[in-house]
């Protein structure tokens, strides 16, 4: 239960102040929108994979699902040169997505 509170992601730690803009542009000429035609029919949507719930992300796969996003990582910003920081970012917002949509144990 332990390892599972020290993998959790605290959020985010810092933010870059961001950059002025310099000015903006006048929009174009606007083309007139066209009247929308009346829908005739809507028919049913064919065959869909429903979840299957042994391929639910549990707070248990969760460390290993870390440690395949750190080798992705790895793979991703091989070639990169001081990009440590971006990567970073990277790797924690993928677990931040997948520790919101993991299912409890329970």
């Amino acid at each position: 239960m332990s390892d599972e509170k020290d993998n959790k992601l605290k959020g985010i730690k810092e933010t870059r102040k961001s950059t002025q803009i310099d000015r903006t542009k006048e929009i174009s000429n606007v083309g007139k929108v066209d009247k929308v035609k009346q829908v005739k029919s809507v028919s049913s949507v064919g065959n869909i994979r429903k979840a299957d719930p042994a391929s639910a992300i549990t707070k248990a796969k969760l460390k290993s699902l870390y440690a395949m996003i750190d080798q992705e990582a790895d793979k991703l910003f091989s070639n990169a040169e001081n990009d440590e920081e971006k990567r970073e970012i990277v790797k924690n917002a993928v677990k931040m997505v997948l520790e919101s949509a993991a299912e409890d144990d329970e």
